[in-house]
C-alpha cells in the first residue's frame, strides 16, 4: 500500500468522523483517528503496516455507517457549537 493510499484513507476517516451530528461523538472520533494514525506513523515492518491499514479500513466502514445513522437522528446543537454572530461597529 502506497503512502498516497494511506493518506487517502486518513482523509476519508477524518471526513466521515466530522459528519457526526453529535458534538461529543464527532470530537471523540476525530481525536481517535488522528491519534491512531500518529501512533502507527513510525511502523517499519511491512506486515505490521498492512495489519494497521486493514484495521483502519474496517474502522472506516464503521465510521461510514455510524455517520449515516447520526445524520438520520440529528438532535439540537449544543451551545458550544453555535456560531457566534459577528458584531458590526
Amino acid at each position: 500500500m502506497s503512502r498516497s493510499e494511506v493518506l487517502r484513507l486518513y482523509r476519508k476517516m477524518l471526513k466521515y468522523s466530522s459528519m457526526f451530528s453529535d458534538y461529543n461523538f464527532r470530537e471523540y472520533s476525530l481525536a481517535r483517528v488522528k491519534e491512531s494514525f500518529r501512533q502507527n506513523k513510525s511502523l517499519q515492518d511491512k506486515e505490521a503496516i498492512l495489519k494497521a491499514v486493514e484495521k483502519a479500513q474496517k474502522n472506516l466502514g464503521v465510521l461510514q455507517r455510524q455517520a449515516q445513522i447520526s445524520q438520520m437522528y440529528r438532535g439540537e446543537r449544543l451551545v458550544i457549537e453555535a456560531e457566534t454572530p459577528t458584531r458590526k461597529i
